[in-house]
């Protein structure tokens, strides 16, 4: 597969998952919305929040990013949206650990540099996360992929 080839497919799934009908991607029962968090709210993560703000069955409970400015404009769109305003985790390179002990979560979202899809793949299933979707590649190299 070229890299054309990969950028259409990567473009076909997420027009998929957007087009899936609201309560049949994660919830088990039509009144029941899984509880969803996000790392990484930079510009390409803004589009995956903007999808999740569209889905009836998801419940946004927290952002984290390092960058402020990120999280400002990432308020600022799920204020539009008209959805709760999640947990907001910010301040240091490792909020996303404090995010990660929230209690409930089904599902995060990584949207972050690759080299640090890794330890928060890992950090994310060690605290018994169900749902684990990064952006791009889960590592850098063979041996990250093997370790996830």
């Amino acid at each position: 597969m070229n890299r054309r080839q990969f950028v259409r497919n990567a473009g076909l799934t997420t027009a998929a998952i957007a087009a899936i009908p609201d309560q049949t991607l994660f919830a088990s029962q039509a009144d029941e919305k899984i509880k969803v968090v996000m790392i990484g709210v930079g510009l390409r993560g803004q589009n995956h929040l903007n999808l999740l703000l569209k889905r009836a069955d998801v419940d946004l409970v927290a952002i984290c990013d390092v960058d402020d400015r990120m999280i400002q404009m990432s308020k600022a769109i799920i204020a539009k949206s008209g959805k709760p305003m999640p947990k907001i985790f910010t301040g240091s390179k490792d909020a996303w650990k404090k995010l990660l002990e929230l209690k409930g979560i089904k599902a995060v979202v990584i949207a972050t540099p690759w080299e640090l899809h890794k330890p928060m793949i890992l950090g994310a299933l060690d605290a018994g996360i169900k749902y684990v979707a990064t952006e791009v590649v889960l590592g850098i190299n063979l041996e990250d992929h093997w370790d996830v």
